[in-house]
Formats: C-alpha cells, sequence, structure tokens
C-alpha cells in the first residue's frame, strides 16, 4: 500500500537529495529565495528561538554585546599552536 505524499513545494528543504533554494533575504517571520518565493520560517530547535528576522532592536543588542575583536589575540594563539603541533605529528609521520 502506496502512503498518501503531500506537496512540500512550500518547505525550505535540508536534504541534498534535490536542487536547494538559495535564500536571499529574511523579515520578520519570512525568508524569500533567489526566485521571489516566500517561505514561512517556522524552523526551530533547542539552540534557536525564532523572535524574527531583521528586528532593529536584536541587532542593536547584539551589537552592544559585541566584543571590539571577533577573534582575540589569546584564542587566536591556542589555534595556530595546536595547528602547528598537528602539522608537525602529520609531515613527521609521513615519513615513517
Amino acid at each position: 500500500m502506496r502512503r498518501p505524499t503531500m506537496d512540500n513545494s512550500f518547505v525550505f528543504h535540508r536534504g541534498l537529495d534535490r536542487d536547494l533554494s538559495t535564500a536571499v533575504r529574511a523579515e520578520g517571520l519570512w525568508i524569500t529565495d533567489a526566485q521571489g518565493k516566500k517561505y514561512l520560517d517556522a524552523g526551530g530547535g533547542p539552540i534557536c528561538v525564532n523572535v524574527g528576522h531583521g528586528r532593529r532592536e536584536v541587532v542593536k543588542a547584539m551589537a552592544a554585546q559585541a566584543p571590539p575583536f571577533t577573534i582575540k589575540k589569546k584564542e587566536l594563539d591556542l589555534v595556530v599552536e595546536t595547528m602547528e603541533s598537528v602539522l608537525e605529528k602529520m609531515v613527521g609521520s609521513a615519513h615513517t
């Protein structure tokens, strides 16, 4: 027995088994793709609370809390040291 199918053309799919739409704009609860088609952004999850896109008060609060640099030197130094260590081990094991 075949299962009934639904028209999911209104869903912004995450799967890789089809051509994906490209989101180019978002405002409020709507995402618009490159062809101008609008999708209701009803997605969410344990780490996502949808308060709407483009809300100036949210952007203002984010900007006020952002540090002056995206990556601070201390964190960058740790990343570089770790990468150098990994590369040394890779090069060393390539010659054995």
